[in-house]
């Protein structure tokens, strides 16, 4: 569990560090889970005092100051989403310590007065020094969202497996609502609330690439009221897929070999959905020499790098130390042109297109590609022993710049 520690003063002196009992844990919940709840907080304001702070965090639990001079705190959270408020009564006595340290106040028989959460209980009536778990804070669930996340296949050694692999959307429309998801966003996951009307709902991502892929899944809805405080809710499960235009898609089996089937809040990963290994990416780092045999990382500014087979530009206006680029599956030879601020060059690579190899039974023949050679024999270009292709894409070529 996690406290943002916030908002905590003491005496200068080392002895005399933290006298006070006045620190109060206050965990964040969902109801009917057995986990604590990721928050977004942007603000905390005890009565009395200046705002803890001005920033969004996200934290499972806080540990907060009791104005120990009273005998109640108020507190307002300000939430993504909402802003709620808790009353928190207490005993508070002085007691004397030394010359040196003066006083300290010891709090006790800590009561929740009054709160504006969908739920809250007390778990520990005393205080600390450091912090702990006091307050319990509970939300209603939130039932109807489905996470998918995005993963790519790949080889490795001899093993086909897959990794968590980011995506580039200008869009997601669900076949039950007019809004778009996800616009214009880079993500490996998302989350998407299902048709709570209907025993499917289908989805279309929108990639900035241009390109469309499709997922629908069907489930079983229970509607019914688990919580008084919540009202009558729909919950789902039993999902599966019944169509989808990925390269593949599967249900997540977690580590007690239990398939993902029921939607949770707090929200876990039910879908995976695969893309095929991408063969023909070629890796360019950037390097400054340093000395005749040493060199360093280099950051440089690219303005464009484009291909002689596409009109696709791959890097626009950005800060890199390394790119890596697709190189024509369909020949055996591409010329990349890189525009900095100051100067343009172009890096012919050649290279060896091997028979179409299947490394995974869903993706079907794939080229293969090795043996990368620099074409023009630029002098400031070296080619790595890694001259084969692979995925996750590995260094093959370095830049050099004085």
């Amino acid at each position: 569990m996690f406290f943002l520690l916030l908002g905590v003063s003491c005496l200068d002196e080392p002895d005399c560090y933290q006298l006070n009992n006045n620190l109060v844990g206050i965990t964040f919940r969902v109801m009917g889970s057995t986990k604590v709840d990721t928050v977004a907080i942007w603000g905390v304001d005890i009565l009395g005092s200046d705002s803890i702070f001005n920033d969004t965090i996200r934290a499972t639990g806080i540990a907060l100051p009791l104005n120990y001079t009273r005998d109640e705190t108020d507190i307002t959270f300000r939430l993504v989403g909402s802003t709620n408020a808790m009353k928190l009564g207490y005993q508070s006595r002085t007691q004397f310590v030394s010359e040196d340290c003066g006083s300290r106040y010891e709090l006790s028989d800590l009561k929740l007065l009054e709160y504006n959460f969908d739920s809250a209980r007390l778990v520990n009536t005393t205080p600390g020094k450091s912090a702990s778990n006091n307050v319990e804070v509970f939300r209603c669930p939130v039932p109807n969202i489905l996470t998918l996340s995005f993963r790519d296949l790949y080889i490795s050694g001899t093993k086909g497996t897959s990794k968590f692999g980011g995506v580039v959307l200008s869009g997601i429309n669900a076949d039950f609502t007019g809004t778009v998801f996800y616009p214009d966003a880079r993500t490996a996951t998302v989350y998407l609330p299902v048709n709570v009307g209907a025993d499917q709902s289908t989805y279309t991502f929108h990639f900035a690439s241009g390109e469309q892929a499709q997922v629908a899944v069907n489930y079983t809805r229970t509607t019914e009221e688990r919580y008084a405080q919540c009202g009558t809710q729909t919950f789902i499960t039993e999902l599966a897929i019944t169509n989808t235009s990925f390269d593949s898609a599967s249900i997540v089996v977690g580590s007690d070999k239990i398939a993902k089937t029921t939607l949770l809040d707090p929200h876990e990963a039910n879908l995976y959905l695969y893309s095929c290994p991408q063969t023909n990416l070629a890796k360019f780092n950037f390097r400054t020499r340093t000395s005749s045999t040493a060199s360093r990382t280099d950051t440089v500014f690219l303005k464009s790098v484009t291909a002689d087979y596409t009109g696709t530009i791959f890097y626009s206006n950005v800060a890199a130390t390394s790119i890596t680029v697709p190189v024509n599956p369909d020949a055996t030879t591409t010329t990349f042109t890189l525009e900095y601020t100051d100067k343009t060059e172009v890096i012919s690579l050649n290279y060896t297109r091997h028979t179409p190899a299947t490394l995974f039974e869903i993706c079907g023949p794939q080229p293969l590609f090795s043996d990368l050679v620099e074409g023009t024999d630029v002098e400031n270009v070296t080619i790595l022993k890694t001259d084969s292709l692979q995925f996750p894409a590995v260094s093959n070529l370095e830049i050099y710049h004085n």
